[in-house]
């Protein structure tokens, strides 16, 4: 049977392959993921018999009895090859088997008849197709690796994966990176199945096949790099944390532009890509018509202001050491790092770093020619090396020539033994009170997070009183016509908020356990575990959050919000204050003016006064300032004779609000309030000699600074 390739359903035999190169590839790891390909070039022509020629005739005879040489066939292009349209399927089967599944990529005719087609497998056609990412906090690794494929080729998940919860971050990025950085997080290797489509499973030795003596050529090469000593491994966390500034992330008009949205559906306006996950996002002037962490679709507007708050982004580096060398023995530092595989989690990280450690720290790579069998890159072999050596590894790659003889240079690796996959912690313990912890029978290794006891706030100081009003007398027959009323007097300063109080400090270890043994749990200002504290650590101003159940620990107390002057001057309008919510707090304004005059029964004038209404008192957080009070009269009876009369009071200033207690273990309370400032009083002008009420325009009093919040306590997260 030999070789045959198929396109789009049409098969090309062996009589029509001129030549042709298969690549086939895995990484054991999935640090990288190879790509594919297939190149051959076929025979488009074909052999057409001349109108003349008798069957089996060697030549035309004449009447003569002559005989003549002629060609019996005639050759003209029976398949025009150029017709092939990227994207369209293309098989390379050997002696009936399936060696791979391609896709088209480009058809280029070389020569008359003959045409070289360049395929690539379904990793090449996801390299050129977008993902837009997301952030994960316990999903399946079935439904993110659906999101990722997109449906863009055939797949099958080991059930050993199906289940297991992803944590972390993924860009917008092409969907083979993305599931790349997938398959490196869980320890998940991509292997081809016998109908071509996608098996992603995990590697198993004891799966092994032997690869003859005969099926071996003669010669090659075993490589030992350079083994590692240490692996080094970035974990990545994100939360988003309501005291995170806003960031203006578009500005501008939002044309009418036609797309499709990153889910699939079509819209008129813009697409915005964000270098890094956002939430909270708002649009002034516009509308989000579809969102994600790392983008947003704005509908057309004139204008438009999108806005956001970035996910707060901690790292911590966990290591695997190789085995400890002999004392005699001297080993220079060799460092695998890995950082910025943001889908490495708390989770996951202990047993990625094995698992680099696994494949970096002693992995040898034997170069040589075999003939092809029914085994892939990513199959594990028995093989006897170039140099006599019994030898058990996998598969990485093919390079197949395609001839009558499907012989292939391969690459094998031996010395690496698969393991430490998926989730290394499960589940978590959050312990509070002081006692004894005890290992469940399998747990071997816990990550212990000691969180020491937040401080209380401080209170907000109260508002100072507004000055009062101003008296002035022009004497007993002086018009005060011409005379404005002087608003000079001042409103009293708000309080200041009190200084939140700080996070306790954070000390993270892993240690190993004895299953069944018990460890000392105590809890007081500072947290301790089986003889490690608190105090060991430091204060984090992002907190610390627990993947597991999304709460942030440890976080620093938020200072008060100082409080609203108290009006006074010309404009009488006590200060706003914007509250911890985002609300607005008003100050009161000015009460009304008054102007007033009396004539005696004989007709001459007893007084004419002007009064001033008093200034507004100050808000504070969560509360309004007081209105100033209005100018006032008091008459006797129900007749016109006025017997006292006066300015209006400043209004009190608000108080200002009790700081929150700290929210989770380990936070700092808020700090109180400070209380708003007392409005001034108003003015008094006057030229008659009555009886006046100087206490009734006094400047109003300042409110009350709110209390300091209570620090919480601490805790011991143990993650196992």
């Amino acid at each position: 049977m030999g070789n045959e390739v198929t396109v789009n359903g049409q098969a090309f035999d062996d009589s029509r392959i001129l030549s042709g190169s298969c690549y086939l590839g895995t990484s054991l790891i999935s640090d990288e993921l190879a790509v594919d390909t297939l190149e051959v070039e076929l025979d488009g022509g074909a052999a057409v018999s001349t109108l003349f020629l008798p069957a089996g005739a060697a030549g035309l005879q004449t009447q003569e009895g002559l005989s003549y040489a002629v060609r019996p066939y005639v050759r003209v292009l029976g398949d025009d090859l150029a017709e092939f349209s990227y994207g369209m399927p293309v098989d390379y089967r050997y002696n009936g088997a399936l060696i791979g599944r391609f896709y088209l990529t480009k058809v280029e005719r070389t020569a008359k008849y003959t045409y070289t087609l360049s395929c690539t497998s379904a990793m090449g056609l996801l390299a050129g197709s977008t993902h837009y990412g997301g952030l994960y906090r316990g999903e399946s690794m079935e439904a993110v690796l659906a999101d990722v494929m997109g449906g863009a080729a055939a797949y099958e998940l080991d059930p050993v994966f199906r289940q297991q919860p992803v944590y972390g971050w993924l860009p917008v990025a092409s969907r083979r990176d993305n599931l790349q950085q997938l398959l490196f997080a869980m320890g998940c290797s991509m292997k081809k199945k016998e109908d071509g489509g996608l098996l992603f499973t995990l590697l198993r030795p004891a799966e092994q096949s032997g690869l003859s003596g005969e099926r071996l050529y003669m010669g090659g090469t075993v490589e030992h790099p350079a083994a590692a000593s240490r692996a080094e491994v970035t974990e990545h966390a994100y939360h988003a944390l309501s005291s995170t500034q806003e960031e203006t992330l578009f500005e501008g008009e939002v044309g009418e532009q036609a797309l499709r949205t990153p889910k699939g559906q079509s819209c008129v306006g813009a697409l915005v890509l964000f270098e890094g996950p956002m939430h909270s996002l708002t649009a002034v002037g516009g509308t989000i018509l579809e969102q994600g962490v790392n983008y947003a679709v704005l509908g057309q507007s004139a204008f438009c202001r999108l806005t956001g708050k970035a996910y707060a982004h901690t790292s911590r580096v966990i290591t695997a050491e190789a085995p400890a060398a002999r004392s005699l023995v001297s080993v220079q530092d060799n460092v695998v790092r890995v950082t910025d595989a943001t889908l490495v989690s708390l989770a996951n990280s202990g047993n990625t770093a094995r698992r680099c450690m696994a494949y970096y720290g002693g992995a040898a790579v034997t170069r040589a020619d075999l003939v092809v069998g029914g085994e892939r890159p990513g199959d594990a072999v028995q093989y006897e090396d170039p140099f006599g050596g019994e030898t058990a590894g996998f598969i990485r790659s093919l390079d197949v020539t395609l001839s009558g003889v499907l012989r292939a240079a391969a690459e094998l690796v031996s010395g690496y033994e698969p393991g430490a996959v998926g989730n290394n912690y499960r589940q978590a313990a959050v312990l509070n009170t002081t006692g004894t912890w005890t290992a469940p029978e399998d747990v071997t290794q816990v990550r212990a997070v000691l969180i020491g006891a937040g401080s209380d706030g401080e209170a907000g100081t109260d508002g100072e009183a507004g000055e009062d009003g101003s008296f002035t007398f022009l004497g007993p027959y002086t018009s005060v016509d011409g005379h404005e009323l002087s608003y000079s007097a001042a409103g009293g300063a708000g309080g200041k908020g009190g200084k939140a109080g700080g996070a306790g400090k954070i000390f993270v270890i892993t240690m190993d356990v004895t299953p069944g043994q018990s460890y000392s749990v105590a809890l007081g200002q500072e947290s301790a575990f089986a003889g490690h504290s608190s105090a060991e650590g430091e204060v984090s101003g992002m907190g610390y959050t627990d993947i597991f159940s999304g709460v942030t620990y440890a976080l620093p107390g938020q200072d008060g919000v100082d409080g609203g002057a108290g009006g006074g001057g010309e404009d009488g309008k006590g200060g706003d204050v914007t509250a911890k919510n985002g609300t607005v707090c008003h100050g009161g304004v000015r009460g009304s003016e008054l102007e007033q005059s009396y004539s005696s029964p004989g007709g001459g004038m007893f007084y004419n006064a002007k009064m001033g209404g008093g200034s507004g008192g100050g808000a504070a957080d969560g509360a309004d300032g007081a209105d100033g009070q209005d100018a006032w009269t008091k008459r006797q009876g129900w007749n016109v004779n006025v017997y006292e009369f006066g300015a209006g009071a400043g209004g009190d200033g608000a108080d200002g609000g009790d700081g929150a207690d700290g929210p989770s273990y380990g936070s700092g309370g808020n700090g109180g309030s400070g209380g708003g400032g007392g409005g001034a009083g108003g003015p008094f002008l006057q030229n008659g000699n009555v009886e006046i009420d100087t206490a009734k325009s006094k400047g109003g009093v300042g409110g009350k600074g709110g209390r300091g919040g209570k620090g919480a306590s601490g805790c011991v997260i143990l993650y196992y």
